[in-house]
Order: C-alpha cells, then sequence, then structure tokens
C-alpha cells in the first residue's frame, strides 16, 4: 500500500531558499509532490485550477515582489471554499519583525509562523500536528 502523498507549494521569490527548503521536503521520507512558484500569484493561480491534486501544504514567504505573503492570504481567502478547504498556510520568512508575526499569527486561514530555513524538525512538526502521515527523521 502506497503512503498518502502531500502536494506541497513553495512560495517564496528566492531561488536558494526554495532550493533548501524543495530538499529538505524531498529528503524528509514522505510521497511528497513539491511545487515552487516564485510569484505569489502564479500560486494562486495554480490554486485556482480544479484538474489538480489537492494542495496539502503551502509555505509562504513574507516578502516578495508585486504580491506579499499577507496579500497572497487576502487573495486566497477570497477563493471558493472548495479550493481552501484542508490546505494548511505556513508563512515561512526570514522576517525578525515583530510586527510581521503577530500579523501572520493573526492571519486568517493561515496556521503559523516559522522562520526560515525550513528545517526536516519543522517540517515534521507540521506533518505531525495537521496529517496522518509518518516521516523519517
Amino acid at each position: 500500500m502506497t503512503a498518502p502523498r502531500l502536494n506541497v507549494l513553495l512560495v517564496d521569490d528566492n531561488d536558494d531558499d526554495n532550493f533548501v527548503h524543495r530538499r529538505v521536503v524531498e529528503q524528509i521520507g514522505v510521497n511528497a509532490r513539491v511545487s515552487v512558484f516564485q510569484q505569489a500569484q502564479q500560486a494562486l493561480d495554480y490554486l485556482r485550477t480544479t484538474d489538480r491534486d489537492p494542495v496539502d501544504i503551502v509555505f509562504l514567504d513574507i516578502s516578495m515582489p508585486r504580491m506579499t505573503g499577507f496579500e497572497f492570504m487576502e487573495a486566497f481567502d477570497q477563493l471558493p471554499r472548495a479550493l481552501r478547504v484542508g490546505v494548511v498556510v505556513i508563512f515561512l520568512s526570514a522576517s525578525m519583525n515583530p510586527a510581521d508575526v503577530d500579523r501572520a499569527l493573526k492571519t486568517a486561514n493561515a496556521r503559523g509562523f516559522l522562520n526560515k530555513p525550513l528545517s526536516r524538525a519543522k517540517f515534521n512538526d507540521v506533518v505531525n500536528e495537521y496529517f496522518d502521515v509518518a516521516t523519517a527523521s
């Protein structure tokens, strides 16, 4: 029997962060598909499509050009409920600004805030909290 597959989106304009975070997810020992979007609008367009696998986790940067993570969340909240239900959005940011952290934690439909970089332990914590999927430590 195949383990459930997690569909993970990385939404970040930084190539280096995306490379590291993709490797963390792919090497953690879960059956995961990782999609990378350097622009928040691209991720929203993907979420609006209906002929795709359900999205499980979105790791979202706050500071991006054209559309910030907060603006992404405002647009995400406007998506039909069927496209949002079950999606765990976690802000993943290098911001050390307490106002950003506070705002992220108070954002509707966002489940949390993590400081970059994404580590095996942080990813395991998210998976263990929200999904019934075993990970290899």
